[in-house]
């Protein structure tokens, strides 16, 4: 007798531990996802921000343009099938706000297709932000949520700046912009030397190094010489870095909760 209710309480036991095992997994794998699709939806805005600025300036569409969209449209359907009924309105919404960001560029002006991007892209990366400090601390790793914590604002920060500095390129010319230009050049580039210390290798490559002598030369320009296309383009080369800066953050989490984080299905 005794060993049969030794093997019932053994079974339950192993039953009770499978289970929540599956829901711990369950829950892993979910957020694993979600985070994937977001990573690949923030990409592919920074691709049609690119895209559709170029054709703006030039004033011809890109044909590049419509794959982006739809590539858009296509990983936004996978992420909704993906996550639960109770999260699927709150990402409804950022259907929506891709829609109208596809749907409308054309209609805009650079300054303002710049701002409707990041603001996108800023809600993107406040979704996985939510994501990441849950998975952080249901894992009851604090050291690493600190840690993830410090690194996110560091993100944000420089993202800041760089929204900030690329608004203020519609003003060069003036007084006004072209001394702001020059703060903001400033402010970016002590932000960015920050920032690269999250990844010692980012920092000490030569393309980190090339975008901190060209935010250092702005201010010793002259102002006839600033240039706004060269200036968005140096404030594109900027984007590539931080995002990369933030995958390695994404990546280092997610590998020490639970697994790697897929390689981007499209070129950052």
């Amino acid at each position: 007798m005794f060993v049969v209710i030794s093997f019932i309480l053994s079974a339950v036991i192993l039953a009770t531990f499978y289970y929540y095992s599956q829901i711990r997994e369950n829950s892993n794998h979910s957020k694993h996802t979600t985070v994937t699709y977001l990573r690949q939806i923030v990409h592919l805005c920074r691709q049609h921000r690119a895209a559709t600025h170029d054709a703006l300036a030039k004033g011809q569409h890109n044909s590049d343009i419509d794959a982006i969209s739809q590539l858009l449209d296509d990983t936004m359907q996978q992420l909704l099938s993906e996550v639960g009924l109770t999260d699927k309105p709150i990402y409804r919404i950022l259907q929506t706000k891709l829609k109208k960001l596809t749907d409308s560029w054309y209609s805009i002006s650079i300054s303002q297709n710049q701002i409707n991007h990041g603001r996108v892209i800023r809600h993107c990366l406040l979704l996985i932000d939510e994501i990441m400090i849950t998975w952080v601390l249901e894992a009851q790793k604090q050291e690493l949520s600190n840690e993830y914590h410090h690194n996110w604002h560091q993100v944000i920060d420089s993202l800041d700046s760089l929204t900030q500095f690329r608004v203020t390129i519609q003003d060069l010319g003036s007084e006004h912009g072209n001394t702001r230009i020059k703060y903001l050049s400033e402010t970016l580039h002590r932000r960015l030397k920050k920032l690269g210390m999250i990844n010692p290798v980012v920092m000490s490559s030569p393309n980190f190094q090339v975008l901190c002598t060209r935010l250092e030369a702005i201010t010793d320009t002259e102002d006839a010489q600033l240039s706004s296309e060269s200036l968005y383009q140096l404030s594109s080369d900027i984007s590539l870095m931080i995002f990369n800066i933030y995958d390695y953050i994404l990546a280092d989490v997610a590998e020490n909760v639970y697994v790697p984080l897929p390689k981007l299905a499209i070129p950052v």
